[in-house]
């Protein structure tokens, strides 16, 4: 009864010891896991570190993009691939997936909205439809989404995913691949034209400010282009309309003159009819409105005469015979005896080619004429026109006689001659004007090439020199210039100088003159005046005022004029046209194109200025952001060093809040902790020391106060810093905490949260007074990247302090182990051979002797066990690393202690393990090597260590009478547990393959860094 109580109590005290060492286990394995998320909300701290620099990167990136986006749109020749070239910097900086142009177009149905149409203007990245080559996509009627036009029509940004716009829109975005948009409108000429789109057709994004930002720029940058482009095919157009007024004008004076010539030869013609008619028909001879006349010749004239001889015969021999009442009339004679037998030389000048002509046709053509001009003169002696029929009688060879009509076009000769005369007039004023035209078109020429260079040279200057010496040349002016004005220091009075000049051959140079290189406004203000509202001036020398006249006469100005300049809507001075040569009476057309030329060398000036203002501001910005880059640098430098180096979070703390006070520029800074909803100054810099909160004279030095408690008690998690004013009731501030801020003329106290997990458990505080500026993003994040580091410096303290209690719980649990599987197993044989020697000593001595003979035995290895863990406890992390020497020795005293056979064999090329790795594969092995040498019965043990560039593997087999595994997982024994747990830890591979009567192989394969890793490159053997 003795021995059987005994045994309980024993047993009970094991029980007890087991049940602590699982609970130990349990807890450790809480611990593992609470240290493991501790560490994931640090990485996510340091995540949250990294995704703010990136956002900071992409905010100077954006920056560089929109000035690059509207060079493209300033420098590139044609208007598609300025536009084009814009779209695509856009697209790739905002890592979209596409960006389009769409106008507003005028609706076909009665719909109150307009259409939109997207434009070829689009660019997409790899993969992504075009927008403009969908039907359904490409023209949509804002009924569909009246919201979104009325707030592009009011100038605003539209962003939407597809689910929050109405159907059928939604569909066909969908169909083109559209997750996202945003729409930023265009106005051209103050009007509505259209917008800039940008899709996002593989994720939806919500876009930042920054981003929408550039849209918004690069949107007005296109439509000023677009406004430039339409300004000048606008020019364009109205010159070739001119063109064609002009030119029609021509041709209808032709055709006028066509119509005339056919009125006249048709009526020629009818009058012929009625002279054939009269002679039919005599009685109409007296009724006749055309002269009708017979003529004869005294004497006749031979027919065989030569031509000429015959002709000037004729002339002179004939005369009238008879004529109606009409031709008496067209010679203003009173009747027909006082015609009879006047000689046709009586009205036909002597002298007259074309009368001669008429009759030199009237002997070739058969002796007949039909309209053949003749020219007479009047009784007023004024010369008359007539058109001639003549029949004439031809009788044995000799010319008598003959009948003739005449109708009298002198009215009509005239009109025929004003006409002509009118017409080659305007023909000269056509070949004046089209003279004007080409030279216009010359000028347009020339002007589109230096408006084309003033926009891509970058040499701003040189481009001007070179563009006021074509326009001049091809103007054909004495003298350009560029006048800018300026205020004089000394008098300080508003002069125009000539900054930039160019003149012809012979021509003196105004730079040159004393007294117009600079002229002052007040003089010149009857010009200046105008020159200010807006409107240009072009003058002869007479025409100007004095003391202007008699200044320009000498420098040889015969006439001038000047268009204005505005930069911004701001006068900026003026582009002058000299003529020392001509008194030039300026041309609309060539007002025009000078007027245009003006604009161009304007809009390079303008250029110049925002390049320069552009270069000065990104140098002034990127030298304030180099300083305060190297203060936020130094910050974080001192920061991390600390972080690293000094010995505990409140030496940290301390470097922190210095730190935070140097780059804020603020006298002080201070360190609240947080506990539930008070909280307690811990530390504080102020004015260079940094002072315990209990030593400070804040009001809450020496007991927790209510600072944040609306802070806490809301339960918000800020992550960033935050401000709030000392005035503002919402603030809740004591009014001790508003009267010491007013008397050290605080007017907001600036916050930074310390956040660890969801919890803020400390808050970063500093003190703006009024002559302080706000603290840029830059340092604000510095703040707010300090506050990070200092939640992780609290964490990591906590984490060491709990990794501490960690590894010794972990070291008591691995002794406990070993006890169990070495010491405690051999005690308990020990005590079991003790107890059957006292049973067989009085019965079977021999027994008894060979019990006890085995509970030496038991001792005795027992005692050895107990020796290689004092060995094992005791071995440095070296040892570990260098795992093939270690685990050689053990083989060779185990074999010596045992007398079994132990052999130990390395495979592949040994190199450093990390200690953690080379323990539990040391600690796998010695539990593999005690179970085969004190339960399988083994007559030899085999191990082998495989080295292999990427893992290792450690392997123990023997000859033993094996087992049934799942009955020995079944009892509960530590030994495989604890061999399953180890390689777990180590994210390895636990193989155990044994049988009755097969023998046991213990194989653990365990994953290495990859040799590129600086673990094993920095402890490779």
């Amino acid at each position: 009864m003795k021995s059987t109580s005994k045994r309980a109590k024993a047993n009970r005290g094991k029980q007890t010891q087991l049940d602590l060492c699982q609970r130990e286990v349990e807890e450790l394995r809480t611990a593992l896991a609470i240290a493991r998320e501790q560490e994931k909300v640090a990485q996510e701290c340091l995540q949250k570190l990294e995704t703010a620099n990136q956002a900071l990167q992409q905010k100077e990136r954006l920056l560089e993009v929109t000035a690059i986006a509207a060079h493209s749109l300033l420098t590139t020749t044609t208007l598609d691939a300025a536009i084009n070239h814009a779209l695509q910097i856009v697209g790739e900086a905002l890592d979209t997936d596409r960006v389009g142009l769409f106008e507003v177009v005028a609706s076909t149905s009665n719909s109150t909205f307009p259409h939109w149409r997207a434009l070829e203007y689009e660019w997409k990245s790899p993969g992504t439809v075009l927008q403009h080559s969908d039907v359904d996509a490409a023209q949509v009627s804002y009924d569909e989404i009246p919201e979104i036009f009325e707030r592009l029509h009011q100038r605003q940004t539209v962003s939407y995913f597809i689910e929050e716009v109405p159907e059928p829109f939604r569909s066909h975005q969908i169909a083109i691949g559209v997750k996202s948009t945003h729409l930023v409108p265009i106005f051209v000429q103050g009007q509505f034209w259209g917008g800039l789109g940008l899709d996002d057709c593989h994720e939806a994004k919500r876009r930042s400010i920054t981003e929408l930002s550039v849209l918004k720029i690069a949107a007005d940058c296109i439509g000023s282009a677009i406004q430039r482009d339409r300004t000048q095919q606008d020019l364009l157009q109205a010159e070739q309309a001119r063109t064609r007024v002009a030119i029609g004008h021509s041709q209808d004076l032709e055709r006028h003159y066509a119509e005339l010539q056919q009125a006249l030869e048709h009526e020629v013609e009818l009058r012929h009819r009625l002279a054939e008619s009269e002679k039919r028909y005599r009685t109409l001879f007296e009724l006749s409105n055309e002269g009708i006349y017979r003529f004869e010749l005294q004497p006749p004239v031979p027919i065989a005469l030569p031509l000429d001889e015959k002709a000037k015969l004729a002339y002179h021999s004939l005369q009238v015979a008879e004529a109606n009442p009409a031709f008496i009339a067209q010679y203003g004679f009173s009747g027909p005896e006082e015609v009879a037998g006047k000689r046709f030389t009586d009205f036909y000048p002597s002298d007259s080619e074309v009368n001669l002509d008429t009759i030199r046709e009237l002997t070739q053509s058969g002796y007949r004429l039909h309209n053949a001009p003749t020219e007479e003169l009047g009784v007023d002696g004024q010369p008359r026109h007539f058109l001639q029929n003549v029949v004439c009688d031809v009788q044995d060879g000799y010319l008598l006689g003959g009948w003739g009509t005449q109708t009298d076009i002198t009215e009509l000769r005239q009109a025929q001659q004003a006409l002509l005369q009118a017409e080659q007039e305007r023909a000269e004023e056509l070949a004046k004007a089209n003279e004007e035209l080409r030279q216009r078109d010359r000028l347009l020429s020339i002007v589109a090439e230096v408006t084309k260079d003033l926009l891509k040279n970058p040499q701003v200057e040189a481009a001007i020199e070179q563009a006021l010496q074509r326009i001049g040349e091809a103007a054909g002016v004495s003298r350009m210039l560029v006048m800018q004005e300026k205020l004089e220091a000394s008098s300080r009075q508003l002069q125009h100088c000539v900054i930039q000049e160019w003149s012809a051959s012979g021509i003196p140079k105004q730079t040159d003159d004393s007294v117009t290189k600079a002229v002052n406004n007040d003089e010149y203000a009857a010009l200046i005046d105008e020159l200010h509202a807006g409107q240009s001036i072009w003058h002869v020398l007479e025409a100007l005022p004095e003391p202007i006249r008699t200044q320009q006469a000498g420098i040889g100005v015969k006439s001038t004029g000047a268009v204005p300049i505005f930069i911004a809507g701001k006068y900026f001075g003026c582009v002058a046209f000299d003529d020392c040569v001509n008194y030039h009476q300026w041309t609309p057309q060539e007002i025009d194109v000078l007027t245009s030329s003006s604009g161009a060398i304007g809009a390079a000036l303008h250029r110049k200025q925002l390049v320069d203002h552009l270069v000065e501001e990104r140098t002034q910005a990127e030298q304030a952001r180099a300083i305060e880059l190297a203060q936020v640098n130094n910050a974080v430098r001192r920061s991390i060093n600390a972080l690293t180096s000094q010995p505990s979070v409140e030496a940290f703390l301390e470097v922190t809040l210095k730190s935070i006070a140097e780059v804020l520029e603020v006298h002080s800074a201070m360190f609240w902790k947080i506990e539930e909803q008070w909280a307690t100054l811990q530390l504080a810099y102020q004015d260079g020391q940094v002072l315990p909160g209990k030593q400070t004279d804040h009001p809450n030095a020496t007991a927790p106060g209510q600072l944040w408690n609306a802070y806490n008690a809301a339960g918000r998690i800020y992550d960033y810093p935050f401000c709030h004013p000392v005035d503002d009731p919402a603030s809740q501030f004591t009014e001790a905490q508003r009267a010491m801020f007013h008397q050290l003329g605080v007017r907001s106290v600036l916050g930074a949260p310390v956040v660890i997990g969801d919890r803020t458990v400390a808050i970063i505080t500093v003190r703006l007074t009024h002559e302080m500026p706000d603290p840029s993003p830059l340092r604000l994040e510095l703040m707010n990247v300090l506050a990070g580091q200092a939640a992780l410096a609290m964490q990591m303290s906590q984490l060491a302090e709990e990794a501490k209690q960690t590894a010794i719980l972990e070291e008591r649990n691995r002794m406990a182990q070993d006890i169990h599987d070495t010491l405690a197993q051999s005690f308990t044989s020990i005590g079991m051979q003790l107890q059957a020697a006292a049973r067989f000593l009085s019965r079977n001595p021999e027994q008894a002797q060979s019990c006890l003979a085995y509970a030496q035995e038991l001792t005795r290895s027992g005692l050895a066990v107990a020796r290689q863990s004092v060995w094992a406890l005791q071995s440095e992390a070296e040892n570990y690393c260098q795992l093939d020497s270690t685990l050689q020795r053990l083989a060779a005293q185990q074999s010596l202690e045992t007398a079994i056979p132990i052999e130990a064999s390395i495979a592949g090329t040994p190199y450093s393990l990390p200690a953690d790795v080379g323990m539990n594969l040391l600690r796998i092995g010695q539990e593999a090597l005690n179970n085969a040498i004190h339960h399988a019965q083994a007559q030899t043990i085999l191990v082998t260590l495989t080295y292999a560039p990427n893992q290792i593997q450690l392997q123990i087999q023997d000859d033993g009478q094996g087992f049934d595994l799942q009955l020995r997982l079944n009892s509960g024994g530590f030994g495989l547990i604890g061999m399953q747990q180890r390689s777990d830890r180590l994210k390895g591979e636990l193989m155990i393959i044994s049988h009755p009567g097969q023998g046991t192989e213990v194989r653990v394969t365990v994953p290495i860094e990859s040799e590129n890793s600086p673990l094993l490159r920095n402890t490779r053997l």
